[in-house]
C-alpha cells in the first residue's frame, strides 16, 4: 500500500513538472521552441480531438479571454486564427531590487488547426512602456532605448526576458488546458 501511495505521488509530480515546462524561450532572434531552436513555433498535441472541435473550443476561451476593444481576430473557418492584441503592464522590469511591472506588450499570435494538433506561433510583438509608445523595449541594438540582450547575446534585462517568455508559455497553457478541460460551465 505505501509502495502504491509513493508511486502515485511520483506519478502525479512527474506530470506536475512536465506542464510547468516551459515551451518558448526569448533568444536575440526572438521566441524559439524551447527543444527545437530552429523553430519559432510549438505544436500543441491533443488527442482526440478533430480540427473543428479545437477550434472551436479555442475559439471560444479566445472571445472569453479578450474583453477589450485592444484585441482583434481574423479566422479562416475551422483552419486558422490569428490574434493580435495588446495586454496592459504583463511585462516587468527590475528597478532598485525590485521586480515591477513597466511595460506594455503588443502581440501577433497566430494558431493553425489540424486533427489531434495546434500550432501556435507567436508572428510578432513589440515591448513598450506604460506611459509612452515611443519607449520602446528591444531585443538587441536599440539606438539609445533599453535591450534586453546585449550584443554578445548575453542578456542584460532578465525580469523582462523571463516576463516575455512566461506570457507566452502561460498563453500556450491556457489554449492547452481550453481543449483539453471537459467541464462546462453550468448557468
Amino acid at each position: 500500500m505505501k509502495k502504491l501511495i509513493l508511486f502515485f505521488c511520483f506519478a502525479f509530480l512527474a506530470i506536475t513538472v512536465k506542464s510547468e515546462q516551459p515551451f518558448f524561450i526569448l533568444t536575440m532572434n526572438g521566441l524559439v521552441d524551447k527543444n527545437d531552436n530552429s523553430k519559432n513555433y510549438v505544436v500543441i498535441n491533443v488527442s482526440g480531438k478533430s480540427q473543428k472541435e479545437l477550434y472551436d473550443l479555442v475559439n471560444v476561451k479566445l472571445n472569453s479571454f479578450y474583453i477589450s476593444s485592444n484585441f482583434t481576430q481574423s479566422k479562416v473557418e475551422n483552419k486558422s486564427i490569428q490574434i493580435s492584441g495588446v495586454s496592459r503592464t504583463v511585462i516587468n522590469t527590475k528597478a532598485f531590487g525590485k521586480i515591477i511591472p513597466t511595460y506594455n506588450l503588443e502581440h501577433v499570435i497566430n494558431l493553425e488547426f489540424r486533427d489531434n494538433m495546434i500550432k501556435f506561433t507567436p508572428l510578432d510583438f513589440r515591448i513598450f512602456g506604460n506611459f509612452s509608445r515611443n519607449s520602446e523595449v528591444y531585443l538587441v541594438n536599440g539606438f539609445l532605448a533599453p535591450n534586453i540582450f546585449h550584443n554578445n547575446g548575453k542578456v542584460r534585462m532578465l525580469a523582462t526576458k523571463e516576463s516575455l517568455e512566461n506570457y507566452y508559455n502561460n498563453y500556450v497553457k491556457m489554449i492547452y488546458k481550453a481543449v483539453n478541460d471537459s467541464t462546462e460551465e453550468k448557468w
